[in-house]
């Protein structure tokens, strides 16, 4: 058994890693589910309803750093390669923000979707 924890994630955009900061985060989707009290809590249950999977990262800004492409990205594979060994695959995903710079410490965060991520 490892002992090793998640503590650093590698994004990647058909096949190209983004170069970005420590902190990125996966919702893997699914279904969420929300409560349902009846009169009595015997009668209980809950609903479910779809969720997308969600991937977002913040990647470090610099003089070689091109918004115009990632404007274009839709239907693109994100890879998330966790450093415990797992890898995360959302096929058919999409760039939800626009880029939005910030003149402060180079950062762009990205928000991807996607209808799925599956355990590679």
């Amino acid at each position: 058994m490892s002992n090793q924890l998640l503590g650093v994630a590698v994004v990647k955009v058909d096949g190209q890693v983004l170069r970005s900061e420590p902190g990125a985060s996966i919702d893997v989707g699914g279904y969420t589910r929300e409560d349902q009290v009846g009169a009595r809590v015997q009668d209980s249950g809950f609903s479910e309803k779809p969720a997308l999977a969600v991937v977002d990262c913040v990647v470090m800004f610099d003089a070689s750093t091109r918004t115009t492409p990632m404007k274009a990205w839709r239907d693109v594979t994100i890879v998330f390669e966790c450093d415990t060994g797992q890898s995360y695959v959302l096929a058919h995903a999409w760039l939800v923000n626009t880029p939005k710079l910030t003149a402060s410490g180079g950062k762009l965060p990205l928000q991807f979707k996607a209808p799925e991520a599956v355990e590679a």
